[in-house]
C-alpha cells in the first residue's frame, strides 16, 4: 500500500514539475516576444520620423500576429500627431525596412520627406504598446 502512495506522490510531483517548466518556458518566450515588439516599435518610430515631416507624437496600437498557410506577418496601427492613421504589415519584426504601409490618402496629412534624414526621437512623444499590460 505504501508503494502505491509513493508512486502516486512521485507521479503528481512529475506532473506539477512538467506544468511548472512548461509555464516558465511560455513566460520566457512571451518576454522575448515583448522585447522584440518593443524594439520594432522603436524602429518604426525612427522610420516615421526619418521619412515624414512634422512627426511630433506617435501612438502604437496592438500588435497582432496574422498566421496563414505557410505565411506569418505582424500588423500594427499607428496614430501620428493624433490625426494621421497608418497601418503596417511586417513579416519579420527584426526587419522593419521590409514593411508594407497602408493609409487613407484623403485623411493622411503628413508629407513624405524629399531627402533622407538622420533625425532621432528626442523631440517626439512616443506612446508604446505594452502587450496589453
Amino acid at each position: 500500500m505504501k508503494k502505491i502512495w509513493i508512486f502516486v506522490l512521485v507521479g503528481f510531483l512529475l506532473i506539477f514539475t512538467a506544468i511548472g517548466l512548461g509555464g516558465k518556458m511560455y513566460m520566457d518566450k512571451k518576454e522575448d516576444q515583448d522585447e522584440i515588439i518593443l524594439e520594432a516599435q522603436h524602429n518604426l518610430a525612427l522610420y516615421l520620423v526619418r521619412n515624414y515631416e512634422g512627426v511630433q507624437k506617435i501612438e502604437f496600437y496592438k500588435f497582432k500576429q496574422v498566421e496563414g498557410l505557410g505565411y506569418s506577418s505582424w500588423n500594427v496601427t499607428v496614430n501620428i500627431n493624433d490625426d494621421n492613421i497608418m497601418s503596417f504589415s511586417i513579416e519579420d519584426l527584426s526587419k522593419v525596412e521590409d514593411l508594407t504601409i497602408r493609409h487613407n490618402p484623403s485623411t493622411f496629412q503628413l508629407e513624405e520627406r524629399s531627402e533622407d534624414s538622420s533625425e532621432g526621437l528626442d523631440d517626439v512623444q512616443i506612446i508604446y504598446w505594452e502587450g496589453g499590460k
